[in-house]
């Protein structure tokens, strides 16, 4: 089950990769400043953590269940109920998820619903911890989205890079 709490959120280069387009969705680089392989996210930055906080704040806006999520406690706002390391795995999915809906693949069935399902069975997740997962993943998702639209029509060449990266395989344990 997946819950329904989807909110939908110009450098020109012949080829993008995926690396940049997350670099992008984090405001990481500018376009002139791009180096030929950029990390997934650049070092020492974590912009997964400000998109949790994003969703934490808006969670009154999502679905739990049948019903309007409860607004986030000043207890989860100052430990919040999604880890750091469970935040990045959700943001840079959500990356992946937005450059492949920019190049016309099935970020969804590949990427999102198997990812979901894995927080829900392998990690235990409650529902309102499955919501936040769930609304990091879109938020990334809108970004990247935006960032790869403002770079324009994706190439047979990244298309190829992310559907390559693009099925979610669970991460290997720490």
């Amino acid at each position: 089950m997946v819950p329904d709490h989807r909110r939908k959120y110009a450098l020109r280069r012949p080829v993008i990769t995926l690396a940049l387009a997350a670099s992008l969705a984090a405001g990481l680089v500018g376009g002139a400043a791009v180096a030929a392989n950029p990390p997934l996210v650049a070092p020492n930055a974590t912009p997964w953590i400000g998109v949790r906080a994003k969703a934490l704040q808006g969670m009154s806006n999502f679905t739990c269940g049948s019903m309007p999520c409860a607004a986030a406690t000043d207890a989860e706002l100052a430990h919040p109920p999604v880890s750091d390391a469970e935040a990045q795995i959700a943001y840079q999915r959500g990356v992946y998820s937005g450059a492949a809906e920019h190049c016309g693949l099935d970020g969804q069935s590949r990427n999102y619903a198997p990812m979901m399902t894995w927080w829900q069975t392998a990690r235990h997740m409650n529902g309102r911890q499955i919501v936040l997962v769930g609304a990091i993943h879109d938020i990334a998702k809108g970004m990247a989205k935006a960032a790869m639209a403002r770079i324009g029509p994706c190439s047979a060449e990244t298309k190829a890079d992310i559907d390559r990266r693009l099925d979610f395989r669970p991460p290997a344990s720490r």
